[in-house]
């Protein structure tokens, strides 16, 4: 080797970026544990990780790894771990959760997440969901609440599913949500997405979507606020290679109001017994 290539080989460890490697050797040994877990435990493990583009800041990406628990014909269980690394930080948070189907046609579904100490995820939050079938649509009202470093936020969403054709699905969500600054004003704000879902055949789905949404967020001085409004297009294809294996590729652009944009490119894997 020589003397530059092992300058060039001391300096990535000496950079700052040596924390994201050990995360994310944690992860993938995390990830070979749940699979192993899979195989004895006949659970379904799902894995992903998401790129953002920010035009205003470095690349930034998450990793995820979840696996659901059924402990019996009505009742999952589900533990998830995801790293979030963006604008310089990285945090690491827990999540635990589960649903239940109360009746032929209703379920209830919750979990709660904490990452102590988080700096751009919430430290913590909690989310409920139910959901009703009706004659002809699905109706799924939601709620949660998520603290963060400086806020705290509430949203409150109401979705719809409608199966119009047997390869076709429209889904339909209202949300609103409050944000509460810990040193200045609460401000609600609203949002909405549109969704169709193409069932090509039993291993191709075609999920295009669009979904509008307003942030609050400090601006300087603690009890001054501003906002910003963001149009989302996504386009998101699921494969089923086999019986067991899915595979999830998703391309998503966010246009900002304050002349900004987010490109995020997603890769998700799911093994099922």
């Amino acid at each position: 080797m020589t003397l530059q290539g092992s300058k060039m080989f001391g300096d990535l460890w000496k950079r700052k970026d040596w924390k994201m490697r050990i995360n994310t050797l944690c992860l993938a040994v995390l990830l070979v544990c749940f699979y192993s877990m899979a195989a004895a435990e006949k659970i379904r493990v799902d894995s992903g990780v998401t790129f953002e583009d920010f035009s205003y800041a470095d690349l930034g990406h998450t990793e995820w790894v979840q696996a659901v628990v059924p402990a019996s014909p009505r009742l999952s269980l589900l533990g998830r771990v995801t790293v979030i690394r963006r604008f310089q930080e990285s945090d690491f948070q827990g999540t635990v959760g589960g649903s239940l189907r109360v009746g032929a046609k209703t379920g209830l579904e919750g979990e709660m997440s904490v990452s102590p100490g988080a700096r751009i995820a919430p430290r913590f939050s909690t989310s409920w969901s139910l959901y009703r079938a009706l004659a002809t649509v699905e109706i799924m009202p939601h709620y949660r609440f998520s603290r963060y470093e400086t806020t705290d936020v509430h949203l409150f969403a109401m979705g719809v599913l409608w199966p119009i054709t047997r390869s076709f699905q429209g889904i339909g969500r209202a949300y609103v949500s409050a944000t509460s600054f810990h040193n200045g004003p609460t401000e609600w704000n609203p949002a909405f997405l549109l969704q169709g879902r193409f069932i090509l055949n039993s291993r191709f789905t075609i999920i295009p979507s669009y979904s509008f949404y307003r942030e609050s967020f400090e601006a300087g001085a603690p009890d001054q606020t501003r906002r910003f409004s963001a149009h989302v297009g996504r386009i998101e294809t699921r494969h089923r290679t086999s019986s067991a294996f899915l595979v999830r590729i998703a391309w998503e652009y966010e246009g900002r109001s304050t002349s900004q944009s987010v490109g995020r490119y997603d890769l998700g894997i799911q093994y099922q017994w």
